[in-house]
């Protein structure tokens, strides 16, 4: 958008002049209108612009989820060439490659899901193994209702069991007994009388479901290896990735370097070409091509500068997993 709005600037300058050169008659009115065509042209040029980066900015808020009514304004450098940037043999490929190695998301997350694998192996060889059991155990018990033998409260009976006549007088025959009382059994008599223990040894041989044991054993390497293919499948798209990142900065580098030396001749032409429009040696359909080249140049090499900066950012990212501004 500055490129367009210093294009307009240029456009309106030019007619400014071009118009007190045709109140002096050193110049035809056709110029004067052809600059009005084109004056009228960057201005539609600068609005496409501006709607343009009105719609990047919804773009950019929808991306971080922000609401459409909340101001944001994308911060621009003030100087982009200020931006620090690695240089290319500061990311080399298989350099940026074993760096990201250490760092990416998913190189760490293969790492783990394979150490999960082999965890599940030895876990379903384990299975197939005898395993011996040892088993211990304690206990006991207490009621409410229990209740035992009280010599403390008995009492003394006398049951008569007969009679006996002796010279016509009959005599009783006793039996005397004892009735022992009762009493809840205390709570220590119950646990210490009660207490049980126990131990167990078991030994278990699979036998009949060894072949299950075998194929989970046998799944579980599988899906090891199959995890295995997939990290190895990860880091060759990582490596081609960083190499495909790295040509497209080499070629950025070059198409930007390009564009500066486009902007530089096309500056040139341009500054000449309007000295010969100023002196009338040009007509105004040649120096508003030659305008118009400049301006293609400029925004040519603007575009190539952000992809030069992007495509370096993108390799510094792969290295150390961050982008500094």
């Amino acid at each position: 958008m500055h490129v367009n709005e210093t294009q307009l600037a240029q456009t309106k300058a030019q007619l400014a002049n071009t118009e007190k050169l045709v109140i002096a008659g050193s110049v035809p009115e056709s110029n004067q209108a052809d600059l009005e065509a084109q004056l009228a042209r960057d201005s539609a040029n600068l609005i496409t612009a501006q709607n343009n980066v009105t719609l990047s900015i919804l773009q950019m808020k929808a991306l971080l989820n922000l609401g459409f009514d909340i101001p944001f304004q994308p911060e621009i450098p003030a100087n982009i060439g200020s931006i620090p940037l690695p240089s290319l043999n500061e990311v080399d490929p298989e350099m940026v490659y074993s760096a990201s190695l250490a760092s990416n998301p998913l190189v760490k997350a293969d790492s783990l899901s394979i150490k999960s694998y082999e965890r599940s192996v030895a876990a379903a060889k384990g299975a197939m193994l005898p395993t011996l059991s040892l088993s211990a155990a304690i206990g006991t018990n207490w009621a409410n209702n229990v209740n035992e033998t009280d010599i403390t409260t008995g009492r003394l009976l006398v049951d008569t069991i007969g009679l006996v006549n002796v010279s016509g007088t009959d005599y009783k025959v006793i039996q005397p007994r004892f009735e022992p009382g009762s009493r809840k059994t205390p709570f220590g008599s119950q646990i210490s009388n009660n207490f049980q223990q126990q131990v167990g040894l078991t030994l278990s041989i699979p036998i009949l479901n060894g072949w299950q044991l075998r194929s989970n054993y046998k799944r579980a390497k599988l899906n090891l290896y199959n995890q295995q293919l997939t990290r190895d499948q990860d880091n060759q798209k990582l490596r081609q990735d960083i190499y495909t990142a790295h040509a497209n900065a080499v070629a950025a580098i070059q198409k930007y370097n390009a564009a500066s030396k486009g902007v530089d001749a096309s500056q040139k032409a341009f500054d000449f070409a309007t000295k010969r429009f100023n002196l009338g040696l040009m007509n105004t359909i040649d120096y508003i091509t030659t305008q118009n080249n400049l301006f293609q140049a400029q925004i040519n090499k603007v575009s190539a500068q952000y992809d030069y900066i992007f495509r370096m950012k993108l390799l510094e990212f792969y290295r150390d997993q961050k982008i500094t501004l």
